[in-house]
């Protein structure tokens, strides 16, 4: 989907929206449609991984506690 659309849809949805919506609420739908468009993308690109290849992923890091510590250091969280 073009930006074009993306904006077009967001007219849209602002001119279809409740008269008395809360501003905050319109702006977390819009940011929600936004997120699940690139993860839409993502699948028809091939941009995922399986359960199977995830939970693989996550017991090789478990067993090498050395590398698990390493990567969860990086993001400042202890194993």
């Amino acid at each position: 989907m073009t930006t074009s659309e993306y904006a077009d849809k967001i007219d849209d949805m602002i001119k279809t929206r409740p008269p008395k919506i809360n501003p905050d609420k319109l702006l977390y739908e819009i940011y929600v449609r936004w997120k699940v468009a690139q993860g839409l993308r993502a699948v028809e690109e091939g941009r995922v991984y399986s359960h199977e290849q995830v939970r693989e992923d996550m017991w090789r890091i478990i067993a090498s506690k050395s590398s698990a510590h390493c990567i969860f250091a990086q993001k400042g969280v202890e194993p």
